[in-house]
């Protein structure tokens, strides 16, 4: 389908552009010429001139650039419209604006995402991993246990458990049935992560019947002929079928439909809502710094195992991949869901490619950050020689980068045949 290509490029185009777009505001706010924006690079497909800056369009979708007055090391500018006129610290505002944006767009696509009402409160009622011996199964926590309290702090929806989940022992007090009881559990650590083994629990009891032509408050109480009580239960009975036959209870009947796969996946059996204004902006600030802490702590860890040149790849892998997971998002029949999915897929593309650029490699922004930190330590202009040998390394590093990032991709698709 045509999405599945046209919205990765306009993604990796939208957060290149408001990259760019950081650069030219602050560069035409100290009164520096901007002499191109372009979205794209190689040749020009279309352009304009506005205000002494070429706005262009070009052929290769896979980058873009802002093409300032000066920055010729071998022959600087006088003009004041250069920056070469410009003094360390201004031009770090320049440099530092790009990533800036695209932060700044995260933060302002998750706020957005909070806003669209389709956020779900998932009761902590849950149900044990079962056959891998894991803690909640061996613990004894039985399907459909509530989970109260954690050593004695109140869960109020699913998502608390994760947070209050340590490499401590647990004490967590459920209701099973009409009974409250307390269990012990030792959690494990799996991928840095404290996990006890749980899925949450969500009844076939319809909220929303979607395109189905079901009703509120009917119960699926069988597919296929197998008896289901829970939504995991249902997703991996109907995962490889296009035709689902329901049983349904309703009131004190019991129904029989036949579906399409895409009108049993329209149903929401859990209400959906969306944030305040206020709470919106809170949580995409919030979300914003943990994906910042994410990206460093996967750094980290790519760096000490070792691992990062497999986790290098080319922009042509980016693309692929995004269409991959657009083309499984519209086959969930629900535009609030592509929406909200495709707007995250953006935000993370953004927020990565504002901390990629404040890396102190020569060529991208942090180099050129740090360039003029050192001016600034140093109280002097750095040599012409020397910010020749940091750039040209820096670009070969770069090259090096994307031809490992290419090769990385040829493996990659290679073995998809």
């Amino acid at each position: 389908m045509i999405l599945k290509f046209i919205l990765p490029l306009f993604a990796l185009s939208l957060v290149i552009a408001i990259h760019e777009l950081g650069h030219l505001i602050i560069a035409k706010f100290f009164k520096i010429k901007v002499e191109v924006y372009s979205i794209g690079i190689g040749k020009k497909l279309l352009s304009k001139t506005f205000r002494g800056t070429e706005y262009a369009l070009s052929i290769i979708p896979f980058g873009g650039y802002c093409k300032l007055k000066g920055g010729d090391i071998n022959n600087a500018s006088k003009d004041i419209d250069s920056i070469d006129t410009l003094n360390p610290f201004k031009k770090i505002a320049i440099y530092v604006a790009g990533p800036f944006f695209n932060i700044l767009l995260t933060t302002l696509l998750l706020i957005f995402i909070y806003l669209i009402p389709i956020h779900q409160k998932i009761p902590p009622i849950i149900q044990p991993v079962l056959g891998q011996d894991l803690p909640a199964e061996l613990s004894g926590i039985e399907k459909g246990d509530e989970i109260l309290k954690i050593n004695n702090i109140i869960i109020n929806e699913y998502k608390d458990i994760s947070k209050n989940i340590s490499n401590n022992n647990l004490l967590l007090e459920i209701k099973r049935d009409d009974s409250i009881i307390k269990i012990n559990v030792t959690p494990i650590v799996n991928n840095n992560n404290s996990i006890i083994g749980i899925y949450p629990f969500i009844p076939l009891n319809i909220v929303k019947p979607g395109s189905s032509g079901l009703l509120y408050k009917d119960q699926i109480i069988s597919i296929n002929e197998k008896a289901v009580s829970d939504i995991l239960e249902a997703k991996s009975i109907i995962n490889d079928l296009e035709t689902i036959n329901l049983s349904v209870k309703r009131g004190n009947e019991l129904i029989d439909y036949t579906l399409a796969k895409k009108d049993f996946n329209s149903i929401d059996f859990i209400n959906s809502y969306s944030y305040g204004l206020f709470d919106s902006i809170k949580n995409g600030i919030t979300e914003t710094k943990e994906m910042l802490k994410s990206i460093v702590m996967l750094l980290y860890e790519l760096i000490k195992k070792g691992d990062i040149g497999k986790s290098i790849s080319s922009p042509i892998r980016l693309v692929y991949e995004v269409g991959i997971t657009v083309n499984d998002l519209y086959k969930q029949n629900s535009i609030l869901v592509l929406i909200t999915n495709f707007l995250s897929i953006i935000a993370s593309i953004s927020i990565s490619l504002g901390f990629i650029n404040l890396l102190p490699i020569p060529v991208l922004d942090g180099g050129q950050i740090l360039l003029n930190v050192i001016t600034i330590i140093k109280r002097k202009p750095l040599s012409s020689k020397f910010i020749y040998i940091y750039q040209t390394a820096g670009l070969i590093l770069v090259l090096l980068l994307f031809s490992l990032g290419v090769s990385n991709d040829i493996f990659f698709f290679g073995d998809l045949k």
